[in-house]
Parts: structure tokens; sequence; C-alpha cells
């Protein structure tokens, strides 16, 4: 995905990374535009997640907000990684996780604002499912 506002109404609250999202590849999982990635094979499977974003906040200055991965539309708290960053500077950042998928199961791409309730501009993320 490309060019996206994640608006943040909570300080501290992970929201999914919405915007216009592109499927590159896939086996054994559907992707939809919003970022979805929904696992359609048929014996529950380890696979390995990775989300990258380059973001920074609408406005102000070291703003600390964290990104993460999320399952069946529940953020994982201990797969989000922190980092600081201030309007018009873009921040990258990657998370490593890995997830145990059955059929149905689906993964997305989280943002949190730590500090305040500055909305964040994500430039570009990429989620991958191994």
């Amino acid at each position: 995905t490309a060019g996206t506002t994640v608006t943040i109404g909570t300080s501290g609250v992970p929201v999914v990374i919405g915007g216009t999202w592109v499927d590159e590849n896939n086996s054994h999982f559907t992707a939809n535009l919003t970022g979805r990635v929904t696992y359609t094979g048929i014996n529950p499977s380890f696979a390995p997640v990775s989300v990258s974003i380059t973001a920074d906040p609408a406005t102000g200055s070291n703003k600390d907000f964290s990104i993460g991965i999320g399952v069946n539309g529940t953020a994982v708290a201990a797969s989000f990684v922190p980092a600081r960053a201030s309007a018009g500077d873009l921040v990258s950042g990657t998370v490593i996780w890995e997830i145990l998928f059955t059929n149905g199961d689906y993964a997305e791409a989280f943002l949190q604002n730590d500090t305040d309730t500055t909305n964040f501009t994500v430039s570009k993320a990429v989620l991958r499912i191994n």
C-alpha cells in the first residue's frame, strides 16, 4: 500500500493500516484490497509474517509510535516494534513474527500512536507471509 492516513482515535490503541493494498503473489492465502491476508490452506500451518512500513505523523515532532501484526482483527501486543518520528521526517520500521494459521485466520498490519492522537501518514507498507 502507499499513501494512506491512519486515523488515531486514542493514544496507545492499535489501528489497522488501511489504504489500497495490492496482492503481488500468493499461495494458500488470499489478500483483499484492505490489506487483510486470509489463510485458505486445509491443514494448520506456521508461517513467518513480516510488516515493513515507512511513516511519519501528520503534524508535530518526536511522536512515539509502534507497528505490529494482528490476527483475526486483534493486535498481537508482543509483535509491536517502537519508533519515533516527526512530521516530514519519514521513519521505517519492520516487524518479524510467526503465526499458526488455521483455515480462515487472517493477518493485518497495525500502527498505534503512543504519544497522542495525531494521525500518521504511511507512505509505504508491505505485509509479507511466507
